[in-house]
This record gives C-alpha cells, structure tokens and sequence, in this order.
C-alpha cells in the first residue's frame, strides 16, 4: 500500500502496475538504442547520457504523489535506479 495522509486517498501498488511502469520504458529505451547503434557513430555514450538523464527526472513523480511519505518516495525512487541502470548497462553490453 501506498501510505498517505489521514485525508488522503489511498492508492494500491500492484506487481503488475509496477511491471508495466518498468517494462515499458525499457521497450522505448531499447528502441532508441537500435536506432543509435544504427545511426550514429557512438550509440553507447549517447544512450548512457539519455538514460540518466532520464533516470534523475524520473526522480521527481514519487514526489508528485499526493501525501506521500518521504520513505515510500525513496523506495521508489531506488526502484528506479535498479531498472534504470541494469537495463541500460544489460542493453548496451549485448546489443552491437
């Protein structure tokens, strides 16, 4: 459960809105990199910078959540480094 406060509504966090928050940046992230490798001369640096570049905006929608608490927003928060950062590193190592 997502906690909030006394007046707030409580929102639910499911496995699979989780796997689908997940899953599908990493299919355009990945589409992006095909493109890069196909297109430039240096995907892998390129795709590196985007991608955190987008991992440290991402940061900011936990705290967009109303009432959220500062421990439920870090959680998500790490949540995001794990896949952003495995992703990229898995996508960039295998894909030539």
């Amino acid at each position: 459960m997502l906690k909030t406060g006394e007046n707030e509504s409580v929102q639910e966090l499911t496995a699979m809105g989780i796997l689908i928050a997940s899953t599908l940046p990493i299919v355009v992230g990945s589409l992006i990199y095909l493109l890069l490798v196909k297109y430039t001369n240096n995907p892998k640096w390129i795709y590196w910078t985007m991608a955190l570049l987008m991992m440290f905006l991402s940061f900011i929608n936990p705290f967009m959540i109303p009432g959220v608490e500062i421990s439920t927003a870090i959680s998500l928060n790490i949540m995001h480094i794990v896949c952003a950062v495995g992703s990229a590193f898995f996508l960039t190592r295998w894909v030539d």
